[in-house]
């Protein structure tokens, strides 16, 4: 499955789960977009317009998001590697 735009909304203080998720989709190759709430406001306006309140948090197709690094669920959707 390929999507258009896959936007993975990050914070200063959100550590090692933010680097999680942008570890999986740079070790799958996986174009996505970084948006800092903490360096750009109108990016968290974007998240409370979705009632969403934590990151990090993926946006992928129209409007579908994963809350925090759920690596079953981005393998699900995203796809897994085969070891």
């Amino acid at each position: 499955m390929k999507f258009d735009t896959v936007e993975v909304y990050i914070s200063d203080d959100c550590g090692n789960e933010c680097n999680e998720i942008i570890q999986f989709f740079k070790n799958r190759g996986i174009p996505y977009f970084i948006k800092n709430i903490s360096k750009d406001k109108s990016f968290l306006k974007k998240l409370r317009e979705q009632d969403v309140y934590i990151t990090p948090v993926v946006f992928y197709g129209e409007s579908e998001y994963i809350l925090g690094y759920q690596q079953s669920k981005l393998e699900e959707i995203f796809g897994s590697f085969d070891y």
